[in-house]
Formats: C-alpha cells, sequence, structure tokens
C-alpha cells in the first residue's frame, strides 16, 4: 500500500470512528479542487540549475470540528499531481517527470462574523509526501498558511473559497530519471519553496447548528 493511498483513507476511518456524542457537536466536511502556481528555487552545487514544481490542479477534504463558534480544529489531506523539472547547464541538462505532491495537515481556523457569510483564517502543520514517478516517496514537514470566505447557503450545505501558500520544509527535494538507464538528477530544495494555491469547496455540516 502506498503512502499517498494510506493518506486518502484517513479522513473516512476518522468519519466512522467518530461516536454519536461527537457528532452532537458541530463539524463540517469540505470537499474542495483548485489549481497550484508553479514554484522554484534555484541551485548552485556544482552548475547552476533551477528545480521546479510545476503548476497543476489539486483535490482534497477537510474535516472541522468546532471547538466554539467561531473556532475549528481540522484535519486537510490534498494531493496535487504534477510535474518536477529540472533546468540547467553544465551537468544539468533539462529534465521533467511525473510526481505526485500530498499534503496532510492538522490546523486551526478562527471565523469572523456570525452571519451566512464569514471570514476565515488560519494554519495547519503536518507533513508532505513528495512522490516523484520511477523513485521512493520522501516525507517532510510542512506547513500552510490560509484564509478565505464561507456561504452558508443552508443549515446543512455551504461554499467555500479559500487561497492559501504551501511551504515543504527540509527540503522539498526529488530526483528526476530520463531514458533506459540514462541520466538521472537528484536535487535537495533545501531553499525555501512557497506554493501558492487557491481553491473552491462544497461543505457539508453535522450536528449542532447552533454552535
Amino acid at each position: 500500500m502506498t503512502k499517498k493511498m494510506t493518506a486518502f483513507r484517513i479522513l473516512p476511518v476518522l468519519m466512522i470512528l467518530c461516536s454519536s456524542s461527537l457528532f452532537a457537536q458541530r463539524m463540517e466536511l469540505t470537499a474542495f479542487g483548485g489549481g497550484t502556481f508553479a514554484a522554484g528555487v534555484n541551485g548552485y552545487s556544482t552548475n547552476y540549475y533551477r528545480a521546479q514544481i510545476g503548476g497543476s490542479f489539486h483535490f482534497g477534504a477537510t474535516l472541522d470540528y468546532f471547538i466554539k463558534p467561531l473556532s475549528s480544529l481540522n484535519l486537510t489531506v490534498f494531493d496535487q499531481p504534477t510535474t518536477g523539472y529540472i533546468y540547467g547547464s553544465g551537468v544539468y541538462k533539462n529534465f521533467s517527470a511525473p510526481m505526485s505532491m500530498t499534503y496532510i495537515l492538522l490546523g486551526y481556523n478562527q471565523y469572523v462574523n456570525h452571519g451566512k457569510i464569514k471570514g476565515y483564517g488560519g494554519i495547519g502543520m503536518g507533513a508532505v509526501v513528495i512522490s516523484p514517478s520511477g523513485y521512493g516517496s520522501s516525507t517532510k514537514f510542512a506547513i500552510d498558511i490560509h484564509a478565505g470566505v464561507k456561504y452558508d447557503a443552508s443549515d446543512h450545505i455551504g461554499l467555500r473559497f479559500q487561497l492559501q501558500l504551501d511551504q515543504p520544509i527540509d527540503g522539498g527535494g526529488y530526483g528526476i530519471g530520463v531514458g533506459t538507464g540514462g541520466a538521472a538528477v537528484g536535487v535537495s530544495t533545501y531553499s525555501t519553496i512557497l506554493q501558492l494555491a487557491g481553491n473552491l469547496g462544497i461543505v457539508f455540516r453535522f450536528g449542532d447548528h447552533k454552535i
């Protein structure tokens, strides 16, 4: 079983284990999809190169548990199927290969306004599983800063728009292989990589809607 498959089984397992008393509290499950911009880093170890994580679509889900009317703890899992690139000179040629970034984050949200339209901001911390094609997965610590607007269409359904900044910590390196038994390049990106993203989500609400 791959790490990515395990990650995407976390949310349904948690929902099954939740007791009826927990669901008496207010909880929200948000399914979302959106886009992530390309992000890269420059390196000068031997020859100049630029390593880049390509821009692409991402999708995932967030489970929120409200500890106060305007405060929630949450678990977010999302995947970004993308392409890794290396551009360079000398021993570093131009390479590309498919890869995925799977984020698993525990976070906190603070909301403003008690009406149907609410603004919010928050932070998450956890891990990102980097899975380049043809190479083993690598797990790195990651943080996420986000803000957005949520519209409660009814007691049970809502819509959400969110902007976020995701950052792998302690590297984010990946390798790229080209051809059959051909050249391979490994890049350990210890400089900061910031992935700017935005998404739209459908919110499903459970429990006490007065909370």
